[in-house]
């Protein structure tokens, strides 16, 4: 069968010159393959097998698993990305960790390759990509849009309020007060919520690199409680808003 598939994780397969690849593909989901003779630096078919790398690819079923007989590679991370292997298994990861295998996965797909082919630039994109990704998984970072989650009051720009990263909304002052213990305690300035509320509205196709690092960490902490990820993973991404990507 042939699809387009991404590749998200990968390991050693037991045939020494083989890789155990994990893909997610345009048509299948998220799907096992093995590639044979792929432990060399780069295969007979040009490919280094690197996360976030994807192309055409024709696979031969074989048990629970496919064989990758034919691969062709059109996609490539965005170039910011590119030369950070931490950051681009990071990224990788997040998707693998989220899509179970043999369940469509159209959305996630879709949100992934905007990504890939983006003009956003640094942690801005990095952002717009985890924004709108956990999006498609039913979740948002102000799930009652700029409004307190708890009152309903809209945001006044005056007063202090605060963020949820768990629930994934925002709360005034006033009912922080009431119900601070219960919430938490994460403040949130109102220039870290226009950030977010422009990020929301931004295209792909825009070449903007405005969020700063409060929005930035908000949004990496809100998608750390709704996507499976470990501690490294975290890091990487927290290390990437630190630092220009």
């Amino acid at each position: 069968m042939s699809t387009h598939g991404i590749l998200v994780d990968k390991g050693l397969h037991k045939d020494e010159r083989a890789i155990y690849g994990v893909f997610l593909t345009s048509d299948f989901g998220k799907v096992d393959v093995i590639i044979r003779g792929a432990r060399r630096n780069v295969h007979r078919w040009g490919a280094s097998f690197e996360p976030l790398e994807g192309g055409e690819m024709v696979l031969y079923p074989v048990g629970d698993r496919y064989v990758l007989t034919s691969y062709e590679v059109d996609t490539l991370p965005p170039p910011f990305v590119r030369n950070k292997p931490s950051l681009r298994m990071a990224l990788a990861l997040v998707v693998s960790g989220s899509v179970m295998k043999g369940s469509e996965a159209y959305s996630e797909w879709n949100v992934l390759v905007s990504f890939l082919h983006s003009k956003l630039r640094g942690k801005t994109a990095v952002a717009k990509f985890l924004l709108e990704y956990i999006s498609v998984l039913g979740y948002r970072v102000f799930m009652s849009g700029a409004s307190c989650g708890v009152c309903g009051k809209k945001y006044d720009g005056e007063t202090q309020w605060f963020y949820t990263p768990y629930e994934g909304y925002l709360v005034c002052e006033g009912c922080h007060i009431l119900h601070g213990d219960r919430l938490g305690d994460y403040p949130i300035s109102g220039e870290t919520i226009k950030e977010i509320v422009h990020l929301k509205k931004v295209s792909w196709e825009s070449t903007e690199d405005f969020i700063g690092e409060d929005a930035y960490r908000l949004i990496v902490d809100r998608t750390s409680t709704v996507v499976p990820m470990n501690e490294y993973v975290k890091y990487v991404l927290y290390k990437a808003g630190g630092e220009k990507v």
